[in-house]
């Protein structure tokens, strides 16, 4: 039933499939085959945005109530959506380390209050504490609790580390400085691949490969 299913939604464009979805979750629970089968088409960002935007006209033509406010944990769509604000969320974090770390020092010249900030050491050890949990989240598989990708997940925890070691006293400042900067570096471009790889992973579902 599922490769039927998956054979209909390659000759459908987004929004076709998105209302076949739509109805399909309307008539009942799917199945954990067509589940699977749907998380895989909502991996495409073009796939996800037509099934939120089909959703919300459905809602305000009476059709039905909205579902997303009654989306499960396990929802596909929302994981998808989820795992992408990861991603995009820890490079942020990666952004500001970088701010903090190279930024703030030369500015703190012009305004001597924010030398206060570029020097202080517990900024950095917030920074790992929020971007280690999102790395985990992030990099592996919540359902079977492995990896999708081993290089990407050994690149974000070297640049956990080096931002770790950079929040303490061990190194000198120039050295802390180019140690927490690689760190956030190696983990920005960790994060920036995972999302590279969800994106292949979505052209490739969209295209029958």
């Amino acid at each position: 039933m599922t490769l039927l299913i998956e054979h209909r939604l390659r000759r459908m464009e987004p929004y076709e499939a998105a209302s076949f979805w739509i109805a399909r979750r309307a008539r009942g629970a799917l199945s954990d085959d067509e589940r699977a089968l749907f998380s895989r088409w909502l991996e495409n960002p073009a796939a996800a945005d037509a099934y939120g935007r089909m959703d919300r006209l459905w809602a305000e033509l009476g059709l039905m109530k909205p579902r997303r406010a009654r989306f499960a944990a396990g929802d596909p769509l929302m994981n998808a959506n989820f795992d992408k604000a990861l991603d995009l969320s820890a490079v942020s974090l990666s952004a500001l380390c970088l701010v903090h770390c190279l930024a703030l020092p030369a500015l703190s010249l012009f305004l001597p209050v924010l030398g206060l900030w570029a020097r202080a050491e517990w900024v950095h050890v917030l920074f790992v504490a929020l971007a280690a949990p999102i790395a985990v989240l992030a990099f592996v598989d919540r359902k079977a609790w492995r990896p999708y990708s081993w290089p990407l997940l050994g690149l974000a925890l070297v640049g956990l580390a080096l931002m770790l070691a950079g929040a303490t006293d061990v190194f000198s400042a120039v050295d802390e400085r180019v140690t927490t900067v690689s760190g956030g570096t190696l983990l920005a471009l960790a994060h920036l691949g995972n999302l590279r790889r969800r994106h292949q992973m979505a052209r490739r579902d969209s295209c029958g490969h």
